[in-house]
């Protein structure tokens, strides 16, 4: 495996821990709307399991956190997706592509860092 590699997977952690936090989902509540163990939701936060791109659950997770989004009108997702693509339509299905893109893509403009005792903060810079 490569550094890209590594680097990719450690932020699909880090970004899949924000989003959780930022919906205040629990790793139980992932868990079953995914259908899948908890303990394998909390080996994804805790990296003893690596989501990649070709994951059988990663569509999973990009349309149950848009659903959240859409459902509720938290508009987190967009306002993400809105700071790091200016120029991206934001409607279905392009919103699922980009999530999946800012999910998975390492960059120096997306920046979330881990404070143990306040979550997790992200910053985008323009």
């Amino acid at each position: 495996m490569n550094v890209g590699g590594i680097i990719m997977l450690y932020h699909s952690h880090v970004k899949l821990n924000h989003l959780m936090k930022s919906f205040k989902i629990t790793g139980k509540e992932l868990s079953e709307a995914l259908h899948v163990d908890s303990s394998l939701v909390s080996k994804w936060k805790n990296m003893k399991r690596h989501l990649s791109l070709s994951s059988p659950h990663t569509k999973s997770i990009i349309d149950y956190f848009i659903s959240l989004d859409e459902s509720y009108d938290y508009m987190r997702i967009k306002k993400i997706l809105s700071d790091c693509y200016p120029e991206a339509s934001l409607e279905s299905p392009d919103i699922s592509r980009y999530l999946t893109r800012w999910f998975f893509k390492e960059d120096s403009d997306t920046k979330i860092t881990e404070d143990m005792t306040n979550g997790y903060t992200a910053t985008f810079e323009a």
